[in-house]
C-alpha cells in the first residue's frame, strides 16, 4: 500500500490506496483531479475526454467536479468568451 501527502484546499492530508500514486502532469506531485476537457467528438455518446492527472495547484475548476489542465485552460477561456458572445447574439 503507497501513502502520499495531498495539499487540497489549503488543507494536507494523507491518503493510502494501492498501486501507484497519480501524479501531477505539470509538476509531478500528487494529482487529485483528471483533466474534464473533450479531445474527441463532443457529440459522440461517450466522448473521450483529455484525462490528465492534475493537482489543485494546476487544476483550474470549470464547473461542479470539472476541471482542466493547464494545456486546456486557454481552450476553456477561449469557449466561454465565444458562448458568451452567442448569447448576446441571441439575446
Amino acid at each position: 500500500m503507497t501513502c502520499r501527502s495531498v495539499k487540497f484546499e489549503g488543507t494536507r492530508a494523507i491518503v493510502c490506496g494501492r498501486g501507484t500514486p497519480m501524479r501531477c502532469h505539470a509538476c509531478h506531485l500528487a494529482g487529485g483531479f483528471r483533466c474534464d476537457w473533450i479531445v474527441g467528438d463532443r457529440g459522440a455518446a461517450h466522448p473521450k475526454r483529455c484525462g490528465r492527472h492534475i493537482c489543485p495547484d494546476h487544476a483550474t475548476k470549470v464547473g461542479p467536479n470539472k476541471h482542466v489542465c493547464p494545456e486546456h485552460r486557454e481552450a476553456w477561456e477561449a469557449f466561454r468568451v465565444a458562448r458568451r458572445e452567442e448569447k448576446e447574439v441571441t439575446e
